[in-house]
């Protein structure tokens, strides 16, 4: 109840699994084929970057595929960055507070285990994020715009969406650059669907509309 008082500043964010089809897309495909790739190798990490996080939205519903993609879900290594340039809305991402409407898009089957339900001042319904999903994630400021990404290891998966069209043209060049240096060969890198990198020059192969792979058997 503590976590109330603040409610009156929440505004309507944006859904959860917000394109559904590329989440769907990433349950149903990626993360099996990292799991076959961990199972080779002997590893059971997963680490997956959410670039620009808002309000929390994208990074718990990513905690929420993994939590249900993954067998023997605590035998995992599962971190998941979440970076935003605003402190305010990561304030907001970190306690996880969201009202009714901004999770209309989630089953009835994943609100129960995943949120906490809660009343407002004005007998608004609310819903916080569960402890669990909560600890996979790190919450971090970070300015895509930076000389250099410093990571101590490549990501399997980032997430970048509908944000490239706040930048102009050379910005997403280094970007993007970037981020392919910031993935495992074979990682992922989404964007919005209707995103694309006409004009850049890169390495990645496209696999859906969005949805782009640093290629496992890249040179360097």
């Amino acid at each position: 109840k503590q976590l109330i008082f603040h409610m009156k500043t929440l505004f309507f964010s944006t859904p959860f699994f917000r394109d559904k089809v590329q989440f769907d897309f990433f349950s149903k495909h990626i993360l099996k084929s990292l799991q076959e790739r961990n199972f080779r190798f002997g590893q059971r990490n997963i680490f997956v970057w959410s670039a620009a996080c808002s309000s929390g939205e994208e990074p718990y519903t990513i905690a929420i595929c993994l939590k249900e993609a993954l067998k023997s879900f605590l035998s995992w290594n599962v971190k998941i960055l979440a970076s935003d340039i605003s402190t305010k809305v990561l304030r907001r991402a970190q306690d996880g507070i969201y009202h009714s409407e901004s999770i209309e898009s989630l089953n009835s089957k994943d609100i129960k285990p995943y949120f906490f339900k809660q009343k407002g001042e004005k007998d608004e319904i609310f819903y916080q994020i569960k402890p669990e999903l909560r600890e996979l994630i790190t919450f971090r400021r970070f300015n895509l715009n930076q000389d250099k990404f410093s990571f101590s290891r490549g990501f399997d998966a980032i997430f970048c969406k509908n944000v490239m069209i706040y930048f102009n043209q050379e910005t997403r060049q280094h970007i993007l650059d970037k981020m392919h240096n910031s993935l495992v060969k074979g990682g992922y890198l989404f964007l919005g669907s209707s995103e694309n990198m006409v004009g850049i020059e890169h390495l990645f192969e496209m696999v859906r509309p969005g949805i782009f792979q640093r290629p496992l058997d890249e040179k360097h």
